[in-house]
């Protein structure tokens, strides 16, 4: 074998070493993961829930309906109403690689909940738009409500607090249905204790 040859076969090794290591540290080739997969956010989507108020003691039925998509502060939200005789308002919902973000205003700043993925026992996180507001996944385990019994739900704990309004809830959130249990405490202004269950579903 000449030497010519020699340095032109080690050319092309090195050539389609580097070709094979370009391609594994592109990220058109391997993307993000998605973490936030298991969380329903289409537009079509519902959940109906039955409430119940114990401050007021009545009963009352909640609907949650994805009814459109828009663009704010160079994100790409999806729009969700929520309805009732005594709840009417709207949120605003982004999704990253592994979060989800939900906002009160169409041209999002401020930050009012937020979901890490992919969830597992242990897992914690903050808001930092609110003065105190933590999260963190503190079982799995089954859960009853009208719509189903399902046996895997996440429970999420999360204590906030902003301008004199406390909150504490406990959210029980199963993947590819969404939040089918929810108790909602809020001690200021309003003084609020709400257990929510699922009735019903329907997802695209």
């Amino acid at each position: 074998m000449s030497g010519k040859t020699a340095v032109y076969k080690i050319l092309f090794v090195l050539i389609i070493a580097l070709s094979f290591a370009a391609c594994e540290n592109s990220t058109e080739n391997n993307p993000a993961p998605d973490n936030t997969k298991t969380f329903p956010n289409k537009v079509g989507d519902k959940w109906i829930y039955a409430v119940h108020d114990s401050v007021t003691n009545s009963e009352n039925t909640l609907t949650i309906s994805i009814v459109g998509t828009t663009t704010g502060n160079g994100k790409s939200l999806t729009v969700w109403t929520r309805k009732s005789n005594f709840y009417n308002d709207t949120l605003y919902v982004f999704l990253d690689n592994n979060t989800v973000y939900y906002y009160t205003d169409s041209y999002p700043n401020v930050i009012d909940n937020k979901i890490v993925f992919p969830l597992e026992v242990g897992k914690y996180w903050q808001n930092p738009d609110l003065i105190s507001d933590s999260s963190k996944v503190t079982a799995k385990e089954p859960v009853n409500v009208p719509a189903a019994n399902f046996t895997d739900a996440y429970r999420i704990e999360r204590n906030w607090s902003s301008f004199n309004v406390y909150g504490h809830s406990v959210t029980w959130f199963v993947d590819n249905v969404g939040i089918v249990k929810e108790y909602l405490r809020i001690q200021g202004f309003d003084n609020i204790r709400q257990t929510w269950e699922l009735l019903d579903y329907t997802l695209q």
